[in-house]
């Protein structure tokens, strides 16, 4: 199934896409182009189905906004528009507000944490098993 995955991560979120490798494409060139990427637009590839970019809440709702503001003069919404082309804007934001509220939430970050923490034997306290040990002052 083809999604797009919000994950909390620090202060910002991690957006996941999920699906066939032409839709993950698709994607990744979507929120790019619209400014919805970190600024040095690293996509994070974990398997031939899914992959994620770092992100906030702010930058991907003014990347929807701008694809729908683009969308509604392509497809003659602006029409509607002409006499108050500030409705226009507001009504792409909106949309892209409700956009970006419908995609599904789930922690795959942490999830990944925690997998990586298994392989490495990260003890639960986020310390390595021999921490303690391994780091101690010198006498």
């Amino acid at each position: 199934m083809n999604k797009i995955i919000i994950s909390s991560y620090g202060s910002g979120i991690a957006v996941g896409i999920e699906g066939e490798a032409s839709f993950v494409e698709r994607q990744i060139n979507r929120f790019y182009n619209y400014g919805g990427m970190t600024k040095n637009g690293e996509f994070h590839k974990e398997s031939d189905k899914f992959g994620f970019f770092l992100s906030s809440k702010e930058s991907m709702i003014s990347a929807l906004s701008c694809e729908n503001f683009v969308r509604f003069q392509m497809d003659g919404t602006s029409k509607l528009f002409k006499k108050n082309p500030n409705a226009m804007q507001n009504a792409a934001d909106q949309d892209a507000v409700k956009q970006f509220n419908e995609f599904e939430r789930e922690n795959f970050m942490g999830r990944m944490a925690n997998n990586a923490a298994k392989i490495c034997g990260i003890a639960s306290n986020g310390r390595a098993e021999s921490w303690e040990e391994d780091f101690k002052p010198a006498k």
